[in-house]
């Protein structure tokens, strides 16, 4: 679910988890989103089944897993992309790689280049 991730690292020197870290909550919540308009109800039900499991809070919303997740990469003081050097510039290549990558088969509703570049920017 988090190929732009494993993309970065093989373009710019930077740490895998650093990089998954800093990308899960925005390719989480673009996830859900895709999912809200593109997905089964069956994939929703999963997207609450994790929301509960990360609050620790049986009936969690989606956007409370998504405030969590955000508020754990503050917390843990996880550094923008853009200190490892990636800039908008970079986005076309990342995203385009992104889609041929073999862990993207595996995301919950196919993320279009706009949702892949959105989730980019707000990690820069």
């Amino acid at each position: 679910m988090i190929a732009p991730g494993r993309v970065f690292c093989g373009i710019f020197p930077a740490p895998h988890g650093a990089i998954c870290a800093r990308l899960l909550p925005l390719v989480f919540e673009a996830n859900w989103r895709a999912v809200q308009r593109r997905g089964a109800q069956e994939t929703r039900s999963r997207f609450r089944e994790v929301a509960a499991i990360l609050t620790d809070k049986p009936e969690a919303s989606v956007e409370e897993a998504i405030e969590w997740l955000t508020e754990l990469v503050v917390e843990l003081q996880i550094p923008g992309l853009a200190s490892y050097g990636m800039a908008l510039a970079d986005f076309p290549a990342l995203i385009e790689q992104a889609a041929r990558s073999s862990s993207m088969q595996g995301n919950p509703a196919p993320l279009e280049a706009d949702e892949l570049s959105q989730a980019l920017a707000d990690a820069l």
